[in-house]
């Protein structure tokens, strides 16, 4: 009883009934004192722009100049502290002799370090809390890309006050930190101290701190796959204007930094020629996201010098885009794999020159057929490969390093898009190098690359040379193994001379594709000594 006196005390003035059953369950927690995935502490993260958050929203020059966080903790319902820190502004002269005030990236690294320091020293688990989307969506992550800064893990995990607020109190006006402490009978105090006492009497209520906000880290992000249509339903597409012929999707990427997008919902867009057409469509998750991504209309891209152009587009332009411009990829699984076309290599360099140059600095999943010598639908070399890389972070890496030289002379890498790399397939001549390298970029097999990209011819005669003259109708079937109910009725024709079988023979298969494989097969386990495909007509 002297306990359950205890905290009544602590406890603020309600009913007879609200304060017993709140009395319970403070007592259930203190046996079970967090519930699993749920956080203890919770560190409270507020930002200051010169005119305010709400008022600097659409100013992309707009810098953080001061971050204030308290860690609270929910368990023994006390803030542990509260500090903030000034971020100084640094004066730099521009053209004409404008004189700009910014922040420089070591100085903002300094103070967002400073925050995760002081929060780790206290306790090991901690979630953010924020009062809206704001201060780390739109402003943290984007000023941190901005400035070319990686942020810590700690900054890709937080609690939006206003939405917890809403699952405890759906009907309650809680648009604003002072509605929301009216709402809950707390006095006037500062900011800080507020925010605190709304968190604790949350939990007072019996509301759990539970499956955070997730933020999107730019490698997280699939650089080759298509949208899931269940995934893009409910989603919200913004169209963007401005896409030169040389950015990448890490560039649009961080160009949102903060907003998470729909995996597979980046397209750059081409024509039907494979050119860019200077449009690129992205999906976000949820609408709340979509909506911050206009207020960055008109911004500035750093890494290319130039301004982008947003508007809401529709769902239906996407997929138009999308099925229109690369069909034999629709049915494809995810594709963590990158592409890059390195051009103007010197005349005559093999496959293995290439893997050397690279290995030193990242390992080639596919080895030698991770890597493509590009050529002319006549069988001329162009000296261009395209290389297949692990992931976007490898390429990103050895590209960083400018564009690197290949004996002395001077190379340009060009990462692919998966439109760009479905375009050049088509115009690739269909040799078994191609294929080898799409199993490494989609990671399947032969059969299943041949079937989302067929041939265009209808090459589907093999013209065998080299049989044992000693084979029957019967002894020819059985070569094929289980691609022998590909062959059409009655499509085994030999060459006989003067009565014998001279070990030469035309097979009729269904399609080309089983004609290709059988060619492979055959070759590959010696059964013959030439195969030819070629078109029925031909076949005298």
């Amino acid at each position: 009883m002297a306990a359950r006196q205890d905290e009544d005390e602590l406890r603020p003035s309600k009913s007879t009934k609200e304060a017993k059953r709140t009395s319970r369950m403070e007592i259930d927690r203190g046996k079970l004192p967090i519930r699993p995935g749920s956080y203890v502490h919770l560190c409270i993260l507020q930002l200051r722009t010169p005119n305010g958050l709400e008022e600097d929203v659409s100013n992309e020059f707009a810098e953080i100049t001061c971050i204030s966080w308290t860690l609270v903790d929910l368990l023994e319902k006390e803030i542990v502290l509260s500090e903030e820190v000034e971020i100084p502004l640094s004066q730099v002269e521009g053209p004409n002799g404008v004189v700009y005030k910014h922040i420089t990236g070591e100085t903002f690294t300094t103070a967002v370090n400073m925050v995760v320091q002081t929060v780790k020293e206290q306790t090991k688990s901690c979630c953010l809390v924020c009062e809206g989307p704001l201060p780390l969506r739109h402003y943290l992550h984007r000023k941190a890309r901005q400035k070319d800064e990686e942020l810590d893990p700690f900054f890709f995990k937080y609690f939006d006050l206003f939405v917890e607020f809403k699952q405890t109190f759906p009907k309650t006006p809680g648009s604003t930190l002072e509605e929301m402490s009216k709402s809950l009978n707390i006095p006037d105090m500062e900011p800080e101290k507020m925010f605190a006492a709304v968190l604790l009497c949350l939990d007072r209520m019996g509301h759990i701190f539970i499956n955070p906000e997730v933020i999107q880290h730019r490698w997280d992000y699939p650089p080759m796959e298509l949208p899931i249509m269940k995934s893009i339903l409910n989603s919200v597409t913004i169209g963007v204007h401005g896409v030169d012929y040389n950015m990448q999707y890490s560039d649009l990427l961080d160009y949102f930094a903060g907003l998470n997008v729909v995996p597979g919902g980046l397209l750059i867009c081409i024509n039907k020629s494979g050119i860019r057409t200077g449009k690129a469509s992205v999906i976000f998750e949820t609408k709340l996201q979509s909506n911050l991504a206009l207020l960055r209309n008109n911004f500035h891209i750093k890494s290319h010098g130039r301004y982008l152009k947003l508007w809401r587009s529709s769902i239906h332009d996407y997929v138009h885009q999308v099925y229109g411009s690369c069909r034999p990829m629709t049915s494809s699984p995810t594709v963590r794999r990158s592409v890059c076309r390195f051009k103007y290599l010197p005349s005559g360099v093999s496959t293995e020159q290439i893997c050397q140059w690279i290995r030193p600095i990242c390992k080639l999943p596919g080895g030698n057929h991770g890597v493509l010598p590009l050529q002319t639908p006549q069988g001329k070399l162009i000296n261009e490969v395209l290389v297949v890389f692990k992931s976007q972070g490898f390429m990103y890496d050895f590209l960083q390093k400018g564009n690197p030289k290949f004996k002395g002379q001077e190379v340009i890498g060009q990462p692919l898009i998966l439109t760009e790399l479905v375009m050049l397939i088509r115009k690739t001549v269909k040799h078994l190098d191609m294929y080898h390298f799409l199993e490494e970029v989609f990671e399947l097999s032969l059969e299943r690359v041949l079937l989302r990209f067929p041939f265009r011819d209808e090459k589907n005669v093999l013209h065998i040379i080299g049989f044992p003259q000693h084979f029957t109708g019967k002894d020819i079937l059985l070569q094929f193994g289980h691609l022998g109910d590909e062959i059409q009725r009655q499509g085994v024709r030999t060459v006989l001379k003067r009565g014998h079988f001279t070990g030469e023979c035309y097979v009729h298969m269904r399609t080309a594709i089983a004609a290709f494989l059988a060619s492979q097969k055959l070759m590959k386990e010696k059964k013959c000594t030439k195969v030819v495909r070629m078109e029925k007509e031909l076949v005298i």
